[in-house]
């Protein structure tokens, strides 16, 4: 992750630390509901512009019912174990 970073040449790596389970605060969520909200957190921005905002809520609700009705996908046979890392960024100043 960090060789991905760097060779960006945007940002420098201030930390970065892999958070044990037990520290995620996510792991008692739904998976269903955290697989939605990083979808929406990168696509929320995209797709507002280009449709309009009316659509995106009822989009991510439609989204997450599908989640629920293939329910079989998150069983513990078909979901792997999940690292959660924490990095913070620090943008580099670069000349213009």
């Amino acid at each position: 992750m960090v060789r991905i970073i760097e060779r960006n040449e945007y940002f420098i790596v201030e930390k970065i630390q892999c958070l044990s389970k037990s520290a995620a605060i996510t792991t008692s969520m739904d998976v269903r509901f955290l697989i939605t909200s990083h979808l929406r957190a990168t696509t929320e921005g995209i797709i507002k512009e280009h449709f309009g905002l009316e659509i995106v809520e009822e989009l991510f609700n439609y989204f997450q019912k599908k989640l629920t009705d293939n329910n079989h996908t998150f069983t513990k046979e078909y979901t792997p174990d999940i690292e959660y890392l924490f990095i913070v960024l620090k943008r580099k100043a670069f000349d213009r």
